[in-house]
C-alpha cells in the first residue's frame, strides 16, 4: 500500500510539473470553411470538451464538426438540400447526432430540417407542414423532444414541436403562444436550460424587445415586454439569465426569475456589449463577445464574469467574435473573420485576486480556508521581496484533479513581491480531492484541498 501511494503521488507530481501556462483567452482554429466568411455567419453547438458542430448561416449549407477539441475540423455540406436553401440553426446531442434547420433564400418553399445520426456522413430530410415564413431556431432537449421557431405568419407565431426526434413536427396551437406585435420578428438565436427555452422578438428599429419563454418544452408560452436594444440573452439556469442593451446607452441586464423581471445598470467596457454565452456548471459565469456588424456602430472584444456580472475581466478589445457556445467551464467556441474558429483556452473559476498589505519575507503557499469547502474557498500566497529585488515575478497558481488534469487557472501573470489572496469558486466541479500548485520563478509548492458537496 505504501509503495502504491508513493507511486501515485509521484505520478501526480510529474503531471503537475508538465503542465503549461494557460490564461482565459481565445486560440484560433481552422473551421474548414473556405474564406472569406463573415464573422457573424458561423454558429456553434458545443456538445462536450471534444465535440462541437458549426454551421455557416444565411450564405450556404456548409457544416463543420470537431471530435478532438478543435484540433481538426471537418467541413461538409448537406448534399440532398435544394440549392437555394440556407442554414439558419443547428442543434446537436453528440458526435453523431445533429439537426440543421434550413430555409429557402427565395421564399418559394417552406424549408425544413435535416438530421444526421452518423456524424454528417448522410442526412435525412424532415418536413415542416404548412406555410413557414422563415424558420430560424431549432433546439432539442433530448433525442426525442425538440422545437423549431419561425417568423410570425398571419398574426401568429409559427412554432413546431416534435416528440419523436423530428420524424414528425406539429404546430404548437396559436392559443398557447402570445401574439406578436405588428412588425415583430424573431432572431437567429435561442437560449435553453433544463426544460426551459427562450427566444427574443422585436423590430428592426430597436423600438421594442420581447422575451418569449416556455418551461414545459414548448407546450405553453409566456412573454415579457422589455425596452429596445437587446437581442441575445443567455441563461445559466431556468432562473438566471443575462443580456445587454445599447439604446440609449450600454446597460447590463440580469434576471433571477427566468426573465419575468430584470435589473438594469450601466456597463462600461472597452468594447460594445453584444453576445452572451453561459458557462455550464455555474449560474454566475458568462462570457460576453462582440464584433463588427455591417450597418452598426460597435466595437469588438471579449470579457467574462464569474460573479454574475458584478465584475468583468477583459480578454481583448480588438477582435471580432460571434455568439459563443460553451460545453463546460473550459471548453467553448466562437466564430471569427474569414471562417476562423476561436476556441476558449482558459476557464473562469477564479473570482478575485487581491493584494494585502503584509510585508513579504519568504515565498509561501498557505492552506486554503475553509477546507473542506463548498463551493468557494480562499487561497493565500506570498512572493518574497528577496528575489530579483522586488521586481515582478511571473506567477501561476493552478488547480488539478487527482489524475493531474488542470481544472482551473487562478493566477497567470506578473506580480510584485507581496502577499495575495485568491478566491476559488468551484461551483462547476465534482466533489473530491484536488491539488493547487503555485510557481513563481524557481519556487514551486503544492497543497491539497477537499471539495465536499
Amino acid at each position: 500500500m505504501q509503495r502504491f501511494l508513493f507511486l501515485l503521488v509521484g505520478a501526480i507530481a510529474l503531471l503537475l510539473n508538465q503542465s503549461n501556462a494557460q490564461t482565459s483567452s481565445w486560440a484560433v482554429q481552422n473551421s474548414g470553411f473556405t474564406p472569406p466568411s463573415p464573422w457573424y455567419e458561423v454558429r456553434f453547438a458545443a456538445v462536450s470538451d471534444n465535440v462541437c458542430w458549426g454551421i455557416n448561416i444565411r450564405t450556404s449549407n456548409r457544416i463543420t464538426r470537431t471530435t478532438d477539441g478543435g484540433q481538426n475540423w471537418t467541413a461538409s455540406s448537406i448534399s440532398i438540400a435544394p440549392s437555394t436553401w440556407r442554414n439558419s440553426g443547428i442543434s446537436s446531442l453528440d458526435a453523431n447526432t445533429a439537426w440543421v434547420l434550413m430555409y429557402d433564400a427565395f421564399g418559394t418553399t417552406n424549408g425544413g430540417v435535416f438530421k444526421t445520426t452518423n456524424g454528417g456522413a448522410s442526412w435525412t430530410q424532415q418536413s415542416l407542414s404548412g406555410f413557414v415564413e422563415l424558420p430560424k431556431i431549432i433546439h432539442f432537449f433530448d433525442a426525442n423532444v425538440g422545437l423549431c421557431v419561425a417568423d410570425p405568419v398571419g398574426g401568429n407565431w409559427v412554432i413546431y414541436k416534435t416528440t419523436d426526434g423530428g420524424d414528425n413536427w406539429t404546430l404548437v396551437p396559436p392559443a398557447s403562444i402570445p401574439q406578436p406585435i405588428p412588425g415583430e420578428n424573431t432572431f437567429f438565436l435561442g437560449a435553453s436550460s433544463g426544460n426551459s427555452f427562450w427566444f427574443s422578438g422585436g423590430d428592426n428599429n430597436f423600438s421594442f424587445w420581447r422575451l418569449y419563454r416556455t418551461t414545459d418544452r414548448g407546450t405553453t408560452w409566456t412573454v415579457r415586454d422589455l425596452d429596445g436594444g437587446t437581442r441575445f440573452p443567455a441563461f445559466s439556469s431556468p432562473d438566471s439569465g443575462m443580456t445587454a442593451g445599447w439604446v440609449p446607452e450600454p446597460r447590463l441586464r440580469r434576471t433571477t426569475d427566468g426573465g419575468d423581471t430584470w435589473t438594469s445598470e450601466p456597463i462600461s467596457l472597452c468594447f460594445t456589449p453584444g453576445f452572451f454565452g453561459a458557462v455550464p456548471g455555474s449560474t454566475k459565469k458568462f462570457v460576453m463577445t462582440n464584433g463588427y456588424r455591417p450597418g452598426f456602430s460597435s466595437t469588438p472584444g471579449t470579457a467574462y464574469t464569474t460573479d454574475f456580472g458584478t465584475t468583468w475581466r477583459v480578454v481583448d478589445c480588438a477582435v471580432s467574435r460571434g455568439i459563443p457556445s460553451f460545453a463546460s467551464q473550459y471548453s467553448g467556441w466562437s466564430s471569427g473573420d474569414s471562417g476562423a474558429v476561436y476556441a476558449w483556452t482558459g476557464n473562469s473559476l477564479v473570482t478575485s485576486v487581491k493584494q494585502t498589505n503584509e510585508i513579504a519575507q519568504n515565498f509561501r503557499l498557505e492552506q486554503n480556508y475553509p477546507n473542506p469547502f463548498n463551493p468557494t474557498t480562499r487561497i493565500k500566497f506570498t512572493l518574497s521581496s528577496q528575489e530579483r529585488d522586488g521586481v515582478r515575478s511571473y506567477v501561476t497558481l493552478k488547480v488539478y484533479d487527482v489524475l493531474g488534469r488542470e481544472v482551473a487557472t487562478l493566477v497567470n501573470e506578473n506580480l510584485q513581491a507581496g502577499s495575495y489572496e485568491v478566491t476559488l469558486d468551484a461551483e462547476g466541479l465534482a466533489s473530491g480531492t484536488y491539488f493547487y500548485r503555485l510557481q513563481a520563478g524557481e519556487f514551486v509548492q503544492t497543497r491539497k484541498l477537499l471539495l465536499l458537496r
